[in-house]
């Protein structure tokens, strides 16, 4: 079965595909909302901490590596199984954020905006430890000048650039909620499985039912399994000319007698009566237009087949079989009925 033969189903079964996709969809959602309310619900915080220096003395590529090795460690120190900590560092704009993901709301907006203030605590910590120890070379160097000191220098910033250290400012841009990642993303989730599911159980669905009944479909499938003409195809009460026209050409003289012979059940209304309107229309006198009983349930039209000029065997798209088409074509050809060809009715168009 090709792609074009399952858009043909998909068009004609249309509202069996709604009813299967959308109801599949409606039960993963269901499942999802169920699976969630078991599960533990989790929720993320995020708090950012900015690291600023008003002297633009320090640069950011030596006051951010430190602020980074700390962070590091806090968040090291603070995971644990059920919490998750974790930070991103961004040098341009001297920020580091950290993610906290917990089954508590308040735990994970407190662990957040806790590990970010540590951060901060002991990164200001150590740049007044490392100010103080450069007061101290400071003192040390004078010392050497009078005389009073014989030590080593190990730090060279200049004195303005140790001063900058104690005015580094930290900004920590505290969490206030927490994102939960629960119900609705678990539920679209297996919404959208059972749509696909349900999409392909549609599929299935109509494959079956194609297999079973093997409908005639449209002009194509006669074409492809009979050795007969489509005559004309459409509303049964909008055909006649073009039925009448090709009912001539097919048998290659003006009939006296047209036998309407239904492949399943009764002719359709409105193509006896479409038929007749059309001979009238064209001037033809004393034509004769029968329409029988299919013959599942009488012969009596393989009788009257025999004796007209023309059979016309009418069939009606995705309600009458390919099996029923040919059970009539068989049947007529034993009756040696002259077969001009077959009239596919449109019903509701």
């Amino acid at each position: 079965m090709t792609l074009l033969d399952i858009l043909k189903l998909t068009r004609h079964y249309i509202k069996i595909v709604v009813v299967v996709v959308v109801a599949s969809a409606m039960v993963g959602m269901g499942l999802g909302i169920v699976k969630a309310a078991f599960n533990n619900t989790e929720y993320t915080a995020e708090s950012v901490l900015t690291v600023s220096d008003p002297t633009a003395t320090v640069a950011a590529g030596e006051l951010m590596p430190l602020t980074r090795a700390v962070a590091d460690n806090v968040v090291a120190e603070r995971s644990a199984e059920d919490v998750v900590i974790s930070q991103r560092y961004d040098l341009a704009s001297r920020t580091i954020s950290f993610t906290v993901v917990s089954g508590d709301e308040a735990e994970s907006i407190a662990a957040a905006n806790s590990v970010a203030a540590q951060t901060a605590e002991q990164t200001a910590a150590l740049l007044q430890e490392m100010a103080d120890r450069y007061r101290s070379e400071i003192t040390a160097e004078e010392s050497v000048e009078s005389g009073e000191f014989d030590g080593t220098v190990t730090f060279g910033l200049s004195e303005r650039n140790r001063a900058a250290l104690e005015m580094v400012s930290f900004t920590v841009n505290d969490a206030l909620q927490a994102a939960s990642s629960s119900d609705n993303s678990t539920a679209v989730k297996y919404g959208l499985v059972g749509f696909l599911g349900g999409l392909f159980l549609a599929i299935c669905i109509m494959v079956i039912i194609d297999l079973a009944k093997a409908p005639l479909k449209g002009r194509e499938d006669v074409e492809r399994c009979f050795d007969v003409p489509v005559l004309a195809e459409g509303n049964a009460r909008s055909l006649g000319d073009r039925l009448w026209a090709n009912t001539q050409f097919a048998i290659g003289e003006i009939p006296h007698s047209v036998c309407l012979v239904p492949a399943a059940e009764t002719v359709p209304q409105g193509i006896e009566e479409s038929l007749s309107s059309a001979i009238a229309a064209n001037g033809a006198r004393d034509v004769l237009v029968v329409a029988c009983l299919p013959l599942g349930k009488s012969m009596d039209a393989a009788y009257v087949a025999r004796d007209t000029d023309a059979t016309v065997v009418c069939a009606v798209p995705w309600r009458d079989s390919l099996r029923q088409v040919a059970d009539t074509l068989r049947e007529l050809e034993l009756a040696q009925a002259k077969v001009a060809g077959i009239v596919l009715i449109n019903l509701g168009k």
